[in-house]
């Protein structure tokens, strides 16, 4: 977790959605500090007054981008990777269970953006790229059964936060 206590703004760390660059600017450009030895550590404090960003992805592609993490290929599949890694989805059904927290949802696919519309300032990964574009899309790596599947298990987050397989 990361704060701008002078702010009243934290950062909750969500794996694989460029949260370690994100982290990393917001401290070395816009005064946030570490608070915790775990960088992917929920709010636990008094909220009141407080904006909560965190950052949520396309499931489709935050799979494929965790199944390459931990050693997977092509030939893993997401229910297998869920399987062995469950420590990292405390909640059924859940992939991005910070944002339950959250004052503000910012987009993997747009976070230059949306955390410069929370800053009210210029926020840029510049020199930061590597988790952009280094993998073709989704599309090309999952199955229709993966599909099925992560759509079957994370549909309702999905909803909510406005993906599709078409993203």
């Amino acid at each position: 977790m990361f704060l701008n206590r002078d702010r009243k703004l934290a950062y909750l760390a969500m794996p694989r959605t460029a949260s370690h660059s994100t982290s990393f600017v917001l401290v070395k450009e816009h005064g946030f500090k570490k608070e915790l030895n775990d960088h992917h550590r929920t709010w636990s404090g008094d909220t009141e007054g407080w904006r909560i960003m965190t950052t949520v992805r396309n499931h489709f592609d935050w799979f494929t981008s965790f199944m390459y993490f931990v050693g997977g290929t092509t030939r893993s599949s997401p229910k297998e990777v869920l399987a062995d890694h469950a420590e990292w989805f405390p909640k059924p059904g859940r992939l991005f269970g910070l944002h339950d927290v959250a004052t503000d949802v910012l987009r993997f696919e747009s976070i230059e953006e949306d955390v410069s519309r929370v800053l009210r300032e210029t926020f840029s990964l510049a020199g930061r790229e590597h988790f952009v574009g280094k993998r073709p899309h989704h599309k090309i790596y999952l199955s229709l059964g993966d599909r099925d599947w992560i759509e079957d298990t994370f549909g309702a987050e999905m909803d909510e936060l406005g993906y599709n397989w078409g993203d």
